[in-house]
C-alpha cells in the first residue's frame, strides 16, 4: 500500500510538497503527487542498499460519486521532488523540479515519461520513470517551471533567463529565450524566480514573480509587457493568470494577502483589490476556478486552504480590512484546517480538477491529500 484511503481523501505514507492534476485527461480526474521520503525508510519493493531517501511520484484518481481517492501507480523518483507540472497534451508526460541527483543542495529539471499509463491494472508496486530530457542547459540552474500557455509549450527559468520548450518525439526543442531586466524589478528583489504563470490568452505571455515584484514578458520579442515592483509587502510565492478574463492576475504571498492585478494599470491603486488578511501566515499556493474566475482557492503554511468568492472578497487597496477581527469575513466560502481532530501541516501546493472543474486536490507536508467541492449553492448562484 501506498497510502491509506479517508473520506474524500488520502494519506500518503511520506511528507508531500506537490500536487497537480493531469489536463491531457479529461475523462477522469487524475493527479500526480511527489511524496518526499524519509532517509533510509522504503516500504516499497526495491529497497534502498545506499540507505537513501524514497521519492515516489503517485498516480491517483479522483471518483466523484464514491468521493474516494484511488492510487493507480507510483513511480520511483530521483531526488526530492520541489514542482511538478504535467503536459497539457501528452499525459504520460510530466516536468519536475527536484533536487540533483549528484547533490540534494542543487536544483536540477527533468522530463520524464510514465510507463503503463493507459492499462486499466491497477498495481502498488513502484515502476521506472523514463527519462524523457534534460533542462539543465544553462550556467544557472532551473528555479520554476510551468507547462502551459495556448501552444502547449514547458517553460522555465534558470537565474534571470526564461526559455520555451516543444516536446517532440525525440525529446525538448527550444522554441524561444528572453531575459528579464533586473530594472523592472524592485530594490528588495532576490534575484531567483519563484513562480511562473503562462497568460492564457497571449501565445508568448509569461509573468514571473521574483521577491515581491512580478514581470511580464513576451517572450517572442523579449520585451517587458508590465511591471509590479511592490506587488506584496514581503515575498510573493505564487501567481495565476485568471482563465476567463484578460489582463488579470492574482498573487499570494509571504504577507499573508490575495491580490488581483490589472495589468493594464499595473502599479496603480487602481489597478489592484486585495483581501488583506486571507491566511494568518504565508500563502503557499493559490488557484483560480478553472469553470469560474470569480472563484480563488488558497493554500497557506497555516495548514488552511480556503475558497474565495472575489466578487465579495476583494477590497480596494489601502482599505486593509481585518478578516480575522471582524465576524464578517466576507467572501469566504469555505475553509478547511483540520482532519480527523489534528491540525493540517502547511498547505504547499493544489490544483482544481481536469474533468470536474468544481473539485480541487490540496496536500499537507505532513502527506494528507484531500479533496474539496465548491457547494452546490455557490454553483448554481453562478451558473443561473
Amino acid at each position: 500500500m501506498s497510502g491509506i484511503m479517508e473520506d474524500a481523501g488520502y494519506v500518503l505514507r511520506h511528507n508531500a510538497r506537490c500536487v497537480t492534476s493531469i489536463r491531457a485527461e479529461t475523462n477522469a480526474d487524475l493527479f500526480l503527487v511527489a511524496t518526499v521520503g524519509v532517509k533510509g525508510v522504503r516500504d516499497l519493493p526495491g529497497k534502498s542498499q545506499t540507505g537513501a531517501p524514497s521519492h515516489d511520484v503517485q498516480l491517483l484518481e479522483y471518483n466523484d460519486d464514491t468521493a474516494e481517492v484511488q492510487c493507480l501507480r507510483i513511480y520511483a523518483h530521483p531526488g526530492e521532488v520541489w514542482s511538478l507540472s504535467p503536459c497539457p497534451r501528452d499525459k504520460s508526460l510530466f516536468a519536475s523540479l527536484h533536487t540533483s541527483t549528484k547533490s540534494s543542495h542543487a536544483l536540477e529539471a527533468s522530463v520524464f515519461k510514465m510507463s503503463d499509463i493507459e492499462e486499466e491494472v491497477v498495481t502498488t508496486l513502484t515502476s521506472p520513470l523514463e527519462k524523457f530530457a534534460s533542462l539543465d542547459d544553462r550556467p544557472s540552474s532551473v528555479t520554476a517551471l510551468q507547462w502551459g500557455g495556448t501552444e502547449s509549450l514547458l517553460l522555465t527559468c534558470a537565474g534571470m533567463e526564461l526559455a520555451s520548450w516543444a516536446a517532440l518525439d525525440s525529446g525538448l526543442q527550444v522554441q524561444s529565450r528572453a531575459k528579464i531586466n533586473r530594472n523592472d524589478l524592485g530594490v528588495t528583489s532576490t534575484g531567483k524566480v519563484s513562480t511562473l504563470s503562462w497568460d492564457p490568452f497571449h501565445s508568448a505571455g509569461v509573468a514571473c514573480a521574483c521577491g515581491q515584484s512580478i514581470v511580464g514578458l513576451d517572450l517572442r520579442s523579449g520585451k517587458t509587457t508590465f511591471s509590479i515592483k511592490y506587488a506584496h509587502d514581503l515575498n510573493v510565492r505564487d501567481i495565476d493568470y485568471s482563465p476567463s478574463r484578460q489582463h488579470f492576475l492574482a498573487s499570494a504571498g509571504d504577507d499573508g494577502s490575495i491580490r488581483s492585478h490589472d495589468l493594464r494599470r499595473a502599479n496603480t491603486k487602481a489597478g489592484s483589490l486585495c483581501i488583506p488578511s486571507a491566511h494568518a501566515h504565508s500563502i503557499m499556493t493559490l488557484r483560480h476556478c478553472p469553470a469560474s474566475d470569480r472563484l480563488i482557492a488558497s493554500g497557506g503554511s497555516d495548514g488552511f486552504t480556503r475558497l474565495w468568492d472575489t466578487s465579495k472578497a476583494f477590497v480596494e487597496e489601502g482599505a486593509m480590512q481585518d478578516f480575522f477581527a471582524s465576524s464578517d469575513r466576507s467572501g469566504l466560502i469555505q475553509e478547511r484546517g483540520e482532519q480527523q481532530g489534528s491540525r493540517l501541516d502547511s498547505i504547499y501546493s493544489l490544483a482544481w480538477a481536469a474533468k470536474d472543474k468544481w473539485t480541487y486536490a490540496a496536500v499537507s507536508f505532513d502527506g494528507r491529500l484531500f479533496m474539496q467541492t465548491v457547494p452546490q449553492e455557490i454553483k448554481y448562484s453562478i451558473l443561473l
